[in-house]
């Protein structure tokens, strides 16, 4: 799982130079940190080892490797040192927090969830630990869910963009269409060149029957996007059904041509027979869609 989701990462915060001889665990882990902001982080793993061998029993030494675990996206390894972290310090609500983020990168849900949740018992405002909740209940396809946190997110901030469009995500998928169209247009005001937003839109707009709605926002895809396989094939249907037949068959050889290129076989027999009889619907996107 390729997100890129927010991350805290709680690193001591100051480093003293001091000669190798008078090195403590506590010096060791300044050192560390050092090297990673030099680069070097086969030196500063090095570094983040030795000062739990001399000092085992203190958690922030496990907190700043599994810090460093995370920054090198060594998933399993950061949840090692985290859940030795959570061992020593139950309580520790930052460390669960981002236990629960490496379980969603690895895509262990369930596990990343039980830390989402636990989070969210002390602290139900934590704002980072409901938008990786939403992620999580979209993933495990509980969009009802993932709609609830958004809403608490977005009436935190009225401006969040991107709850609306993961909130728009979800209403889609939920086929409640005006609510979709909605979140869509707060986010496009927001962020107006928004591709994925301007077609979740258009794809709602399609099932309330707006085709001039759809199809301008199709076109604004296509303009910024041209070789926008999926766009094509909608745009190509709406004009299909318009009765416009010569853009119709525009759109149809230029998917056919994106579908070959690609190797896009299954999608290039669809838009073939759209070419034979315009009036042939493509297959119903309804109850289907996903972030592209």
């Amino acid at each position: 799982m390729e997100k890129a989701f927010p991350l805290f990462l709680v690193w001591i915060a100051t480093f003293c130079p001091v000669a190798a001889e008078e090195l403590g665990p506590e010096g060791y882990a300044a050192r560390a940190i050092q090297f990673v902001k030099e680069g070097r982080q086969a030196e500063a793993l090095a570094d983040f080892d030795k000062a739990i061998q001399l000092a085992p029993e203190k958690p922030i030494h496990y907190r700043n490797r599994a810090a460093f675990y995370a920054l090198t996206k060594q998933w399993d390894k950061a949840i090692a040192d985290d859940s030795k972290v959570l061992k020593l310090e139950s309580n520790d609500l930052g460390t669960q927090l981002n236990r629960g983020y490496a379980y969603l990168q690895i895509s262990q849900f369930d596990q990343a969830l039980a830390d989402f949740m636990a989070v969210l018992k002390a602290r139900p405002d934590n704002e980072r630990a409901l938008r990786f909740r939403s992620y999580v209940y979209a993933a495990k396809k509980e969009y009802a869910k993932a709609a609830a946190d958004l809403t608490q997110l977005i009436q935190k901030n009225p401006n969040d963009a991107q709850s609306y469009k993961a909130r728009g995500d979800a209403n889609l998928v939920l086929q409640k269409w005006v609510d979709a169209i909605t979140d869509y247009s707060k986010a496009l005001q927001s962020i107006p060149s928004d591709l994925d937003s301007l077609y979740g839109r258009a794809l709602a707009y399609l099932h309330t029957g707006d085709k001039e709605k759809e199809l301008a926002d199709l076109d604004a895809v296509i303009a910024a996007r041209p070789t926008d396989f999926d766009a094509l094939k909608m745009r190509a249907r709406v004009h299909s059904e318009r009765g416009e037949i010569e853009p119709a068959i525009a759109d149809y050889s230029k998917a056919i041509a994106l579908s070959l290129k690609t190797e896009m076989a299954p999608d290039s027999a669809g838009v073939r027979s759209g070419l034979v009889s315009l009036s042939d619907r493509f297959e119903s996107s309804s109850g289907i869609y996903s972030s592209r």
